[in-house]
């Protein structure tokens, strides 16, 4: 009987005594006692999978959601286990965690005590002063009955805002006649437009945009959002006004997936995304989002209505580079054949995610990597605290990240043969096993991240969306949703507000902006000209009012 099938139905009693009683009859007392063991083995592993899965599922729904780990309970863990003497010297706090913890604390001396009481304001929101008199009694002094005089005043604050104001532009366009024989009228040029015989305006457009794809509200709830303020706005007119934004960004999104594509680095991921079929079961089918960030600063999306390989294969085919990866078995053709031009990148927070199941399900062992991947991540994060350039990162990781790898896989190569081939244990080192070098190649340049969670951030927005929208309309609106992803998934990673980017933007390629100076558009190019523009989103926690 099959492991599956014993977690599926169990153990068949009545067969399991036929089966013993024969053997007793025949005196095969051996033979029953083997089977009888057999059976139990079965059993016993049937509910730790049973137990694993509860517990899988009660984490997921109730537990915690980040992949952090205390130092204090990986070291209590590490306390029953006797690693050997150099992998021990490796588990032991170094000069990184010395430093990582100096800086600390040294920033929270630096760092200026705030007086109690509410956060400032803002300083560069506009000031509206209000002057409060003085009652005119409380003007004169009690005692010499002489007028009082200004010596100061004191100022408080209150936040406030003005609801958004829907307004219309008319363009006038005079016309010129020849006063004396009255003919060869002429008229002013039209203003242009970013929809041809269209009602919005460039800033508008922008808000709906923006509304739909980054502040995740379906097109029905804005039409209700736009009637509160007295602005009729069907459905179907926003549906028309996404689609000449999809349209008019084209330019600017080649541009971006052409820049994504030449990058040093770049990460790649996918999400799935429901669209609307009326003849897939139910109505709805699964369509897949393309994700890529290239050197942090270039994001592009783009849709599929399948899952299948040559959709990546076909996308990333001339692409010359290193592309990380999580191990999907579509992009190998990539990196496995004979003439590949791309060098694959593994990702260590994949890797580490199979020893932190492993180590929720209560198997103490994966204490050891996941104390050694902590111990890579400090290495990471002080780069980060010194500033490092990649040369600089790269002698870093030299030092002290490559002995913690070479230790890491030591010690998994030496236990993943002795462990029962479906058991979480084997499949968090036969991931780790299989994908040794790639997991290994940061080391190899210093602007090679360690893991693929940039463009695992790039995709949360479309998480985040369609818990809201639930499904696009149809694959051309996916492929719609794709588009603004790109642009707004690119000012996001520089720092551009989107509203004022594509108010400017869809003006000025309205107005024919030459595609000779296309790349002056870009965000991270627009934003140089425009730094008026850079935002920074804070934590909401430590930066609330």
């Amino acid at each position: 009987m099959g492991m599956r099938k014993v977690v599926r139905e169990g153990v068949d009693l009545d067969a399991f005594r036929s089966e013993a009683v024969a053997l007793m009859a025949e005196g095969k007392n051996d033979d029953v006692i083997a089977l009888a063991s057999g059976k139990i083995g079965q059993l016993n592993w049937a509910l730790t999978q049973l137990n694993l899965t509860v517990r899988q599922l009660m984490k997921k729904h109730l537990g915690r959601t980040t992949e952090k780990l205390d130092p204090a309970q990986l070291s209590l863990l590490l306390q029953g286990q006797q690693p050997a003497p150099d992998l021990e010297a490796l588990l032991q706090d170094d000069e990184v965690a010395e430093e990582l913890k100096r800086r600390q604390e040294e920033d929270k001396k630096t760092k200026k005590k705030r007086k109690p009481g509410p956060k400032p304001l803002p300083p560069h929101l506009e000031r509206r002063r209000v002057v409060l008199e003085v009652p005119p009694e409380d003007c004169v002094c009690p005692e010499c009955s002489a007028l009082k005089f200004k010596c100061g005043e004191e100022v408080s604050e209150v936040l406030d805002m003005e609801p958004a104001i829907f307004f219309v532009w008319q363009y006038v366009r005079p016309k010129m006649a020849c006063s004396k024989c009255q003919a060869h009228v002429s008229i002013a040029p039209p203003a242009d437009k970013v929809i041809d015989g269209g009602r919005p305006g460039p800033a508008l457009l922008a808000h709906a945009i923006v509304g739909k794809y980054q502040d995740h509200n379906p097109l029905h709830r804005l039409h209700r959002i736009y009637l509160r303020y007295g602005v009729d706005v069907a459905v179907s007119t926003l549906c028309d006004w996404m689609r000449a934004g999809h349209e008019m960004l084209q330019p600017l999104v080649a541009a971006i997936v052409r820049m994504a594509l030449a990058a040093f680095v770049l990460q790649v991921d996918d999400t799935g995304i429901k669209v609307r079929d009326p003849a897939a079961p139910g109505g709805i089918r699964r369509g897949h989002l393309w994700g890529h960030v290239g050197d942090g600063k270039w994001a592009c999306f783009y849709y599929t209505a399948d899952w299948k390989g040559e959709h990546p294969q076909a996308f990333l085919r001339d692409r010359v580079g290193y592309t990380q990866a999580d191990a999907y078995k579509g992009y190998d053709a990539l990196f496995a054949s004979p003439n590949a031009k791309q060098i694959e990148v593994g990702c260590n927070a994949h890797a580490r995610r199979y020893w932190t199941e492993l180590l929720d399900s209560g198997d103490s062992r994966a204490a050891t990597p996941l104390k050694l991947y902590q111990k890579l991540y400090q290495v990471e994060r002080l780069a980060k605290v010194r500033n490092l350039e990649p040369d600089g990162r790269h002698e870093l990781r030299q030092m002290h990240s490559r002995p913690l790898m070479n230790g890491l896989f030591a010690w998994i190569v030496e236990r993943h043969g002795a462990e029962p081939p479906k058991s979480l244990f084997a499949k968090a080192s036969g991931y780790a096993i299989r994908q040794q070098a790639a997991l290994q190649r940061f080391l190899e340049h210093g602007a090679i991240p360690i893991d693929n969670t940039g463009v695992e951030r790039a995709l949360r927005p479309i998480c985040s969306g369609r818990r809201n929208y639930l499904f696009c309309g149809s694959d051309e609106g996916a492929k719609r949703a794709a588009t603004m992803y790109t642009i707004l998934g690119t000012c996001a990673l520089n720092g551009v507000e989107p509203s004022a980017y594509l108010t400017d933007v869809l003006q000025k390629l309205a107005g024919g902006w030459l595609n000779s100076r296309l790349d002056e558009l870009l965000p991270p190019n627009w934003i140089e000209a425009h730094p008026q523009h850079r935002t920074g989103v804070p934590a909401p926690a430590s930066n609330a009012i």
